[in-house]
C-alpha cells in the first residue's frame, strides 16, 4: 500500500509536534518548581518561558504549514531546534 504525500507530511508533523510538547511540559515542570525569591531562579524562569515560547511557535508552524498543505521547511525547523538547545543549555548554566 502506498500512502499519499500528505498523509506523510502530516506523520512527520505530529512527531515534531510531539517531541515539542515534551519539551515544552519539561520546561513547565521546571517553572512550576522554581523558587523565584533569588535572582538566579527569575533568570532561570526567564530562560525556560522563552523555550515554551519557542515551543509553541514551532508547534503552529507546523500546525499551518500541514494545514495547508505546504512542505515543512528544513531551515526554520532547524533554527527552532538549535535555538531550543542553546536555551537548554542556558537553563543549566544558569543553575
Amino acid at each position: 500500500m502506498t500512502r499519499g504525500v500528505s498523509e506523510l507530511k502530516e506523520e512527520v508533523g505530529l512527531r515534531i509536534v510531539a517531541l515539542l510538547v515534551v519539551v515544552a511540559a519539561a520546561a513547565v515542570a521546571a517553572i512550576w518548581t522554581l523558587d523565584t525569591k533569588s535572582s538566579a531562579s527569575q533568570s532561570v524562569f526567564a530562560v525556560y518561558l522563552a523555550i515554551d515560547l519557542v515551543s509553541f511557535a514551532m508547534i503552529s508552524y507546523v500546525y499551518r504549514e500541514t494545514k495547508g498543505g505546504d512542505e515543512i521547511s528544513r531551515l526554520p525547523l532547524l533554527a527552532g531546534c538549535v535555538l531550543l538547545v542553546i536555551l537548554v543549555a542556558a537553563g543549566f548554566a544558569v543553575l
